[in-house]
This record gives structure tokens, sequence and C-alpha cells, in this order.
């Protein structure tokens, strides 16, 4: 299963971020204002813990520590719908009537958003088909009734979306479980369980701090 990391308190450390990634190892995704109000967007796919080093180093650190950026959300993607490539990394952009906007996504959406193709060679993922199924081009601009409808649709999935000047959480009581006393919140702890994780055909052994 995905998490969705919302940074909003410390530093995430390195070992936090090794940890969410060894078992969610298809993409790393992050969305966040910058100083302009302009949302902002970098992704990834790593192989190896030595690439997820310099992703920390060259990519995270950076952006945490520019105070003039805010509301820094982090994706780590287990592909349980879709190709594993950058298209189908989160966040995903897409417009509505109001505006520009960023989404993220942990869960499983219903069936009619999933193994959709559009080529015989590439799948696209679950929430891209949510995303441009039914938000895009939409009259939303995520107040509680446009929040209800989507949790009407999604059910427990959790998402957050960014716009230049908000985060919305749907399904945010979820996250409340996740919270750490660094002020950041999880989607899930799947993450934290145990020092042994399976990973498809890969297995790993390492050790928390």
């Amino acid at each position: 299963m995905c998490v969705i990391a919302i940074n909003l308190g410390k530093e995430i450390p390195f070992h936090k971020f090794q940890s969410m990634w060894m078992v969610n190892q298809d993409g790393i995704g992050m969305m966040y204002i910058d100083g302009n109000k302009k949302i902002c967007i970098e992704n990834a796919l790593v192989s190896n813990p030595k690439e997820l080093k310099m992703f920390y180093d060259v990519v995270y650190l950076p952006i945490w520590e520019d105070k003039t950026n805010t509301n820094i959300v982090i994706h780590f993607r287990y592909a349980t719908d879709g190709d594993i490539n950058y298209d189908n990394i989160h966040p995903f952009l897409f417009t509505t009537n109001h505006g520009t906007y960023a989404l993220m996504h942990n869960g499983v959406m219903p069936d009619k958003y999933r193994n959709y193709s559009v080529s015989d060679k590439y799948i696209t993922s679950d929430t891209q088909n949510f995303v441009t199924g039914f938000l895009q081009g939409s009259d939303m601009d995520f107040d509680s009734y446009d929040i209800k409808k989507i949790i009407e649709e999604i059910g427990m999935n959790k998402l957050v979306i960014l716009s230049p000047e908000n985060m919305f959480i749907v399904n945010g009581q979820l996250f409340k479980n996740g919270s750490d006393l660094d002020g950041n919140f999880y989607s899930n702890l799947n993450w934290e369980f145990g020092s042994r994780h399976f990973y498809k055909d890969k297995q790993y052994q390492f050790w928390k701090n």
C-alpha cells in the first residue's frame, strides 16, 4: 500500500524516509507551494538505497530547508494498479473551472477506475483514471459539498489535494492515527512495523534508528 507523508512539522529523518521507500518502491513524488504561490512537483524512480539517499539530500532537504516553501507532501508508490513509470508517479496535476490542482492518493479506487489501457503497452493507474475521469474539467473548488461528493465516489480512499492557496485532505480523519510528535502526518503506518519487510520478489533486512 502506498503512503502519503504530510510534512507540516519537522524534517522527516532519513531512516523514516527509507522505511517508507522500502515497502513502496514504485516511485517517489513530492508536491509543495513555493514562495511565488506556485504548485511545484518533483518525482523520481529510485532503484536502490544509494539513489534514495541522493534524492533525500539533493531534492527533499533543500525543499524542506527553504522556509518560503509550504504544504510539503511526499508520496511513496506501491503499484497495485498501473505500470511502473514516471507518468504514474503521484502527484497528478489537473484543472477545474476554478484553477489548477495537484493530487496524491493512498488506497485502491473503485473498479471502474482500474485496469484502463490507453494503448497496448501502457496501463494508467487507478488514481490517474480517477483524476481524468472525475475531477478534470469539473466545477469543483473542494468546498465541503465537493469533498462529500468525492467521498461518495471513492469511499475510504485517502487523498491530499493541493492548490496554490490551500491543502484539502479527503478522509483526513484516517490520517490521525499516523501523526507523530514532530507534527507530521502519514496516511498509514504499515512501513513502521517490524524490521523485516517483503517487497514483491525481494526481501530486505534493515534496522530502525
